[in-house]
C-alpha cells in the first residue's frame, strides 16, 4: 500500500535532523584549522544542498500523488461518469438557462466557476466553441477578441446592457469593428446604443444564423433608412426596433412571430405598407407599432389602440399611426 502524505512529510523530516546532528557532531571534534573549516563549511553545504534535493523530490512526488487522488476521487463522481456529450449539454444548461442579463459578465462568472470545479469540467469547457458564445457587452476588447476565437463557427448571443448605451462614440465603434465581420454567425442581437456609429457596419451584411434582434438607439441619432441584412436573414423571428429606421418592405421582416416598432412618427410604416407586414407575416402573433411625440416615454403598447386584423392570428397594437 502506497505510503500516506503524512508518512512522506515525516520520513523527509527525520533525513533532515540526522544530517543537522551528523554536522553538529563533526563540527565539535575536528580540529579548529583553517584548512578543516573550509572542509567543513563545503561539507555542510553539500549537506544542505543534498537535504533540499531530497526535500524538493519528496514535495514533487507529493503533490503528484495528491493530483493522482484527486483525479480518481472526480472519475467516481457519478455526473462525471455520464458520456462526454450529456455531461457537456448539462454544463451548457446550468449556464445559459436562466441567463441573469442583469448583472454585468453573468455569463463568463458562470463559466469560470464551472471550469474551476475539476480537470474534466474545465477540459469540457475549453474544448466546446459554444462555451464561448456569449458575449456581454461593456466587455474588454481583448476579452471579445479571445470569445469571438474560441467560439469558431458556433452562433453568437450578443447582448449589452441598457444602462451601458452611454458607453463613448470611440468604444462603441471599437465594439461593433469587432463584431461585424461575425455577422454570418450572430443567432441574436440586443444592443442599446446612443449613436448609430459602426452600426452599418453590423446590418449591413447578411445573417443567415439571425433569430432574433433588438436594436434601441437614440432617438436624437437617426439610422439611415437600411434593408436590413440585405434582406438575408431568414430564421429570423422576433424584431424589436426603436429609433432604428428601416426599409419596411424589406424580405427581412417577412416571416415573424413577433414585430415591436416604436419610433418618431416620422419614420414609421404607413397604413399601407402595415397591410403588407401583415401579409408578409402570416403566423404573426403580436405586432406592436407606437408612435412617440416623447423620445423619454416608457415601453411600447402605453396609450394605444388595440384592433384585431380579421382573418389573421394576430394582435396588432398601435397608436397615431399615419394615414
Amino acid at each position: 500500500m502506497p505510503a500516506t502524505p503524512q508518512s512522506i512529510i515525516s520520513d523527509v523530516t527525520e533525513v533532515i535532523l540526522n544530517y543537522v546532528r551528523q554536522a553538529s557532531q563533526e563540527l565539535q571534534v575536528a580540529p579548529n584549522t583553517e584548512k578543516n573549516y573550509q572542509t567543513q563549511l563545503q561539507a555542510i553545504e553539500e549537506e544542505i544542498n543534498a537535504m533540499e534535493e531530497t526535500l524538493t523530490s519528496a514535495q514533487t512526488s507529493l503533490n503528484a500523488r495528491i493530483v493522482q487522488r484527486k483525479k480518481h476521487r472526480n472519475s467516481m463522481i457519478r455526473f462525471n461518469q455520464l458520456p462526454l456529450e450529456i455531461a457537456s449539454n448539462i454544463l451548457w444548461l446550468s449556464i445559459v438557462d436562466p441567463w441573469p442579463r442583469k448583472d454585468y459578465y453573468s455569463f463568463l462568472k458562470r463559466q469560470q466557476t464551472i471550469s474551476q470545479v475539476c480537470s474534466l469540467w474545465r477540459i469540457l469547457v475549453e474544448g466546446s466553441p459554444r462555451f464561448w458564445s456569449i458575449i456581454e457587452l461593456p466587455c474588454p476588447l481583448a476579452a471579445i477578441s479571445h470569445l469571438l476565437d474560441k467560439s469558431q463557427f458556433s452562433g453568437l448571443d450578443i447582448n449589452n446592457f441598457e444602462d451601458s448605451r452611454y458607453m463613448g462614440r470611440s468604444t462603441q465603434m471599437r465594439y461593433l469593428s469587432l463584431i461585424a465581420p461575425h455577422t454570418h454567425r450572430i443567432r441574436s442581437l440586443t444592443l442599446f446604443l446612443q449613436h448609430p456609429d459602426g452600426l452599418v457596419a453590423v446590418l449591413e451584411k447578411p445573417a443567415p444564423m439571425l433569430e432574433e434582434l433588438k436594436l434601441d438607439a437614440d432617438p436624437y441619432n437617426v439610422v439611415q433608412a437600411l434593408d436590413l441584412f440585405c434582406g438575408q436573414a431568414s430564421r429570423l423571428r422576433d424584431v424589436t426596433l426603436q429609433n432604428i429606421a428601416v426599409r419596411w418592405d424589406s424580405d427581412v421582416l417577412a416571416g415573424l412571430r413577433s414585430l415591436r416598432i416604436k419610433e418618431k412618427l416620422e419614420c414609421l410604416p404607413t397604413k399601407e405598407l402595415v397591410r403588407r407586414l401583415l401579409a408578409a407575416n402570416l403566423g404573426l402573433e403580436k405586432m406592436d407599432i407606437e408612435a412617440w411625440d416623447d423620445p423619454d416615454t416608457d415601453n411600447f403598447g402605453e396609450n394605444a389602440a388595440q384592433s384585431i386584423v380579421e382573418g389573421k392570428p394576430s394582435r396588432v397594437v398601435m397608436s397615431n399611426m399615419k394615414s
